[in-house]
């Protein structure tokens, strides 16, 4: 009966802990333009269309940009953040007592390598159409 009881006790101070510790939006935002960040600054070097646009537009931009597509669902014990791009929902971040899991690095210059391939193509086949 006493073991039980302490389970459910430190069950209890877990959620209490988690609830407490709940990162909020600011710390999302803050997570995500960190790794942004990170991958511009490496693809400075390379002759990516979207390092030259971020270049141009600077940190400030993005950040702002981030801010206002960023949502976060809170549940209380965790949070998760997530970004609507062309009608579909990208998770982003999750967070947990304080700390935020994004997406990593690689993950984000593949997804940025795929969008600037595909409109590579597209616009080839517009300047086809058109001879």
């Amino acid at each position: 009966m006493k073991k039980g009881f302490y389970v459910i006790i430190a069950i209890v101070l877990v959620l209490l802990a988690c609830v407490v510790t709940c990162p909020d939006k600011q710390k999302h935002t803050d997570a995500i333009n960190e790794v942004v960040s990170n991958v511009l600054k490496d693809n400075m070097d390379s002759d990516n269309e979207f390092a030259a646009f971020g270049a141009m537009l600077g940190n400030q931009l993005i950040k702002m940009m981030i801010t206002e597509m960023l949502e976060v669902d809170n549940y209380f014990v965790c949070s998760v953040g997530h970004i609507e791009y062309k009608g579909e929902k990208k998770i982003v971040s999750f967070g947990i007592m304080n700390h935020i899991f994004t997406i990593d690095e690689e993950r984000l210059q593949a997804e940025l390598d795929k969008r600037d391939s595909s409109s590579d193509t597209g616009d080839e086949s517009v300047e086809a159409n058109e001879q």
